[in-house]
């Protein structure tokens, strides 16, 4: 009862402290329910030291430890989706990477096109000089 106030007071450390000391002392009558809590406290995203890898840990041990636990199934539903859950993340992050190198490269090649321009102007402007002074000493027709 207390890890449960605990858990919704948002004290999660009290709550992890207070379920691992019911997990030692009642182990064969509560040891799955505590089991399943740190799991659950793990899990949470507003506990500021949620860890997915940790909680699979717990959810993971409730269900070799505790086949016949009324937990059993809930556990395996929560490690299915934190295992799915982090590779969603995985894969978030390397898309972001591959979206940061294709920035850069977009920002490089953007780069180059002001480049080319700048020396095709350039040329153009050069052209028209070459031009102005061909005229210049092209002589006159009837001079």
């Amino acid at each position: 009862m207390q890890a449960r106030s605990s858990f919704t007071r948002g004290d999660f450390l009290t709550a992890l402290k207070e379920n691992q000391e019911v997990l030692n002392r009642f182990p064969l009558a509560y040891g799955d329910h505590a089991l399943y809590a740190i799991g659950l406290i793990y899990a949470y995203p507003e506990y500021y030291y949620a860890n997915y890898e940790i909680s699979i840990h717990f959810f993971n041990r409730l269900v070799r430890e505790y086949p016949e636990s009324v937990f059993k199934n809930q556990s395996e539903v929560w490690i299915s989706l934190l295992k799915q859950t982090m590779e969603n993340t995985k894969e978030i992050d390397e898309k972001n990477k591959q979206i940061a190198v294709l920035k850069n490269e977009l920002i490089s090649e953007k780069k180059q096109t002001k480049n080319l321009l700048n020396q095709i102007k350039r040329f153009k402007e050069i052209d028209l000089d070459l031009e102005e002074k061909k005229r210049e000493t092209t002589p006159k027709f009837g001079q």
